[in-house]
C-alpha cells in the first residue's frame, strides 16, 4: 500500500511540475497533439511562450496543424 500511495504522489508531482508554474506565472501555455501510438492513443506536447504572446503560441498550433494534420480518431474507451 506505501508503494502505490508513494507511486501516486509522485505521478502527481510530475504533473504539476510541468503545469503549476505556468498557471503561476501567467505565461501562455498550450498542449497539442502530436501523434498516436501503436494503440491509437494520443501523444502530446507541451509548449510553453512568452508572457503575453499567446499569438505565437497560436501560430504553432496552426502551423503543425498544416504539415501534419491531425486525424480525427475516437480513442478506444
Amino acid at each position: 500500500m506505501l508503494e502505490s500511495s508513494w507511486c501516486w504522489l509522485v505521478r502527481r508531482l510530475l504533473v504539476l511540475c510541468s503545469t503549476g508554474l505556468f498557471n503561476t506565472t501567467g505565461q501562455p501555455a498550450a498542449s497539442l497533439p502530436i501523434q498516436r501510438t501503436a494503440e491509437q492513443l494520443p501523444v502530446g506536447m507541451q509548449f510553453v511562450g512568452r508572457w503575453g504572446d499567446e499569438a505565437a503560441l497560436f501560430n504553432l498550433a496552426a502551423e503543425l496543424e498544416r504539415v501534419a494534420p491531425w486525424p480525427k480518431v475516437v480513442t478506444p474507451a
